[in-house]
């Protein structure tokens, strides 16, 4: 028998909870294996204590506690302000979770709050009763949380008390309704009837297996209690046991009842562990894993995520070894999602709200046709995108499902644009346009897109084709052809605890060395003011950095013009050759592709917004459309709505994606001008653009977008506020420092702390921005695997999952993410464990970065 741990949660007020968690421990506690038997009552309020009253129906040996309790007999977050011994519910949970430590030691919790396991060397299984207090909505200590979210951090399973009475088939079908939209896991619903309405267990149940389609969920009916119990148990002024005088009798009489719903909860936690112990040979066997060698994988190196909230998975970990093998139960342990779920997470797991918007627009929709029709999710979404991110230069939004569908839109929709804007005739094959040259000769001219070196704009070939040849498109399909003119970029980070911009030598010798009387091997910016000063692009404008990067761009795009390549992406420069003789075949550049500030895929990698900023300006004079993939930067990932705040400077086009809905669903968007609109049209269908998705505009993750972007904005403003007095208070203290700026967020992280982290052995740069932190290790120069395909980083992510942080390796970087509402003790916590994981490898980094042999596969 396994052990067992129940949250008891009632469909309101006075309908027995204690009753049947004393009915179940005395259950227990009465086999002819006796189990050690524990009862928790987190939250008490009135004189006379529920503890009590379990004490005196079951036995000596069960432990009962109450956590915290006051005498005032009301709604807990009244009774505590009118004694003015309130609490918060993160010192509920903690305390909760110690108890219930206290009360398993020689084993763990089930659920979220811990695995379940048998106890050592026996086959007796205990049983850990929590008892909630009044409904399954009603306050907590707080009257913003309810006890259904209260407790939702540690996702015990559930015993619903439903309500006999009349009108209890509705409040324990909405209780249930509530729990399950929640996450939790009922384990089954049992109803004390009463005299005269018999029936609602029964009504209960046929909802439940016919309506809901739930058949696992069993309804017990328990027989009703001796007529005295008819007086409220929460009088509060009279002591349950005069009332409830009968109750001996009445346990012993329907002692096979509870045993029976003790078993029924038992049965459903190990169909549960069965299926848990499972799933990770059956995933190995099933599954086909993105970006995953699955040579060498096995259900060894997979992990169960039984359930996520707010920044934390709860993953399930290998069984125990004690006991007989049949009975071996997994632990569970929590840990906080650094990956942010692939840079999707940008509300924190399981919030109910966003849940309550998705079932809503479901229950209201649906999916339903977009082209021709319009809904009310779809429109407030773009209005909310036109206000945010697109304010000031968008007017229009194309929907789609996720990032590289947005980017393979924004090429079409930019190089259509480029076409319409050089008069280009149609004529030729779908790959090539054709141009009038001055001597009205016709020559076929394939358009290129300026991208940045190392660049990553998804998976579809579009995409692939508009970037140089990286591990993500060589070999990955056979019609890949590169079509991009690809520019080297400088990048910022700390390096030896400094703030500096790399400027890369190719960048220097494409500008003329009369640019930087600097080494020309390349050129590093110190700032000494930190990110707020490098982020000042309007104040750089002048520099020499500002210089350099307007010359070598202009360089590259003449030079390319002109047939010559290789200037910004090689060691050579190609002198610059006479006008294109008559009839030359001219390759045109037809837009502008980047990626705002963070290169994710390429390795967190920082670029000088500056040179992005003069890139976009460029471009625009040279004529080409300028697209922004802000899949991975925007919506506040970087501390601001568009990356273009940042830039200083709009696109023509944009793509928004991963948080956008907040981490809940697949959805991205694609905003452009008016004008790019207005190059699709035309007195023929053909002009259009066709090109669309069956789930376009899905009302349901219309509805999480919209809530993500509320929810957004109204962090982003606290966080603004934070930020004015963090910078307030280092003014006062350190008049010099500039360590913060309220206009972009970026105090997220500690900067000394991330400045600190590139001094450590084994370190070659780290920075830190909005909510990325990334560190680049240093590579064995010997190695023959760089970059992505490097392993260096899997010793640091195995070590930070053991210390309670997921996060997932990237070649030689380790990133961690959190989510844009994440507290400022996520961010802390982040940070410092990565800086022991780091300090704790030290010199030893170096040397096996590149072994594999004891790590296993890491995905």
């Amino acid at each position: 028998m396994c052990s067992l741990t129940i949250q008891v949660f009632g469909a309101n007020t006075d309908v027995g909870k204690t009753v049947i968690s004393a009915g179940l421990l005395r259950a227990a506690s009465n086999r002819p294996l006796r189990r050690r038997t524990t009862y928790i009552k987190p939250l008490q309020t009135g004189k006379i204590h529920d503890g009590s009253f379990v004490q005196r129906y079951t036995s000596a040996d069960v432990s009962c506690h109450t956590l915290y309790s006051w005498e005032t007999p009301l709604s807990p977050h009244v009774a505590a302000t009118k004694e003015g011994k309130t609490i918060s519910s993160e010192e509920l949970l903690g305390m909760l979770r110690t108890c219930l430590q206290q009360a398993q030691e020689s084993h763990t919790v089930g659920g979220d709050g811990g695995g379940v396991r048998q106890r050592e060397g026996s086959n007796v299984g205990d049983l850990v009763v929590v008892e909630t207090a009044g409904g399954v909505l009603s306050p907590g200590p707080s009257p913003l949380q309810t006890q259904a979210d209260l407790y939702r951090p540690l996702r015990l399973p559930v015993l619903l008390v439903g309500d006999g009475r009349l009108g209890g088939i509705s409040s324990t079908l909405a209780a249930y309704e509530s729990l399950y939209c929640r996450g939790y896991e009922v384990h089954a619903i049992a109803v004390l009837e009463v005299p005269h309405y018999i029936e609602n267990a029964a009504a209960v149940s046929e909802y439940i297996t016919g309506t809901l389609g739930h058949a696992e969920t069993p309804v017990l009916s328990l027989p009703h209690l001796p007529e005295v119990s008819s007086v409220s148990f929460s009088t509060g002024d009279v002591d349950k046991d005069v009332l409830l005088g009968g109750l001996d009798q009445w346990y012993h009489q329907h002692e096979h009842v509870f045993h029976h719903l003790l078993d029924t909860l038992i049965d459903r936690e190990r169909v549960r562990i069965q299926r848990l112990q499972k799933m990770t040979t059956q995933a190995a066997q099933v599954f086909w894993y993105p970006f995953t060698q699955h040579s060498g994988l096995s259900g060894t190196d997979l992990h169960v995520v039984d359930s996520a909230y707010g920044d934390n998975y709860t993953l399930i970990s290998k069984s125990s070894e004690d006991g007989d093998a049949k009975e071996r139960v997994p632990c569970s342990r929590t840990l906080i999602d650094a990956c942010a779920s692939w840079w999707t997470q940008g509300l924190g797991h399981g919030r109910v709200d966003v849940a309550l918007a998705v079932g809503a627009a479901a229950g209201r929709f649906g999916h339903v046709i977009f082209p021709g029709n319009v809904h009310e999710p779809a429109l407030r979404l773009a209005e909310l995108m036109l206000a945010g991110p697109g304010q000031g230069w968008a007017s229009r939004v194309f929907f789609s499902d996720n990032g590289s569908t947005a980017m393979e839109i924004a090429v079409k929709m930019a190089l259509k644009k480029n076409s319409v804007d050089l008069k280009y005739e149609k004529g030729c094959s779908k790959e090539e346009f054709r141009v009038e040259q001055p001597n009205d000769k016709i020559s076929a001219t394939p358009l290129t897109v300026v991208t940045q070196r190392d660049c990553y704009h998804g998976d579809t070939l579009g995409c692939m084709d508009a970037a140089a040849p990286t591990i993500f498109n060589t070999g990955q399909h056979p019609w890949y052809q590169p079509r991009t003119l690809s520019l080297t970029v400088p990048t910022f980070g700390y390096v030896s605890g400094h703030l500096q911009v790399e400027i890369p030598p190719e960048i220097t010798r494409a500008a003329g060395q009369s640019a930087l009387q600097l080494p020309d091997s390349g050129q590093v910016l110190k700032f000494p003011g930190g990110l707020a000063t490098l982020l000042d692009v309007h104040a750089r404008e002048g520099s020499d950095a500002a210089v350099i990067y307007r010359k070598a761009i202009r360089a590259q795009f003449i030079a390319f013009e002109r047939g010559e390549e290789g200037i910004l992406s090689s060691n050579t420069v190609i002198p610059l050759r006479g006008e294109a003789g008559q009839g030359h075949r001219c390759r045109k550049l037809g837009a502008v592709l980047l990626e705002p500030v963070l290169m994710g895929a390429a390795g967190m990698v920082m670029v000088d917004p500056l040179f992005q900023r003069i890139l976009t300006l460029e471009g625009r004079a040279y004529g080409l459309p300028v697209v922004f993939d802000e899949i991975a930067s925007g919506l506040y990932r970087l501390g601001c709505a568009s990356a273009a705040e940042l830039l200083g400077v709009a696109p023509d086009i944009a793509c928004y994606g991963k948080t956008l809905t907040g981490g809940y669903l697949p959805m991205a968007l694609t905003l452009t001008t008016e004008a790019v609109f207005e190059a699709f049209h035309g007195t023929n269908k053909s002009d259009a653009l066709l090109h669309g998705h069956s789930y376009t505009a899905n009302p349901l993750g219309c509805a999480a977008a919209v809530h993500a972007l509320k929810a957004y904005a109204v962090i982003h403003e606290t966080n603004i506020r934070t930020s004015q007095e963090c910078c307030q208070r280092k003014e006062d203290f350190f008049p010099n420092k500039n360590k913060c700026s309220s206009h972009h967020n970026i105090c997220r992280y500690n900067e000394d702390q991330v400045a600190a982290l590139s001094n450590l052995s084994g370190v070659r740069r780290a920075v830190a921005l909005g909510t990325v932190l990334a560190v680049e290790l240093t590579e064995v120069e010997s190695s023959n695997r760089k970059g992505y395909s490097s392993t260096a980083s899997t010793h640091i992510v195995n070590d930070l999952r053991e210390a309670g942080i997921y996060a997932r390796p990237l070649g030689n970087v380790v990133y961690l993410i959190a989510s844009q509402v994440s507290s400022g003790g996520t961010f802390e916590c982040l940070v410092d464990t990565l800086d022991r994981v780091l300090r704790r490898r030290g010199d030893t980094l170096g040397k096996f970065t590149h072994d594999m042999t004891t790590s296993g596969v890491v995905i």
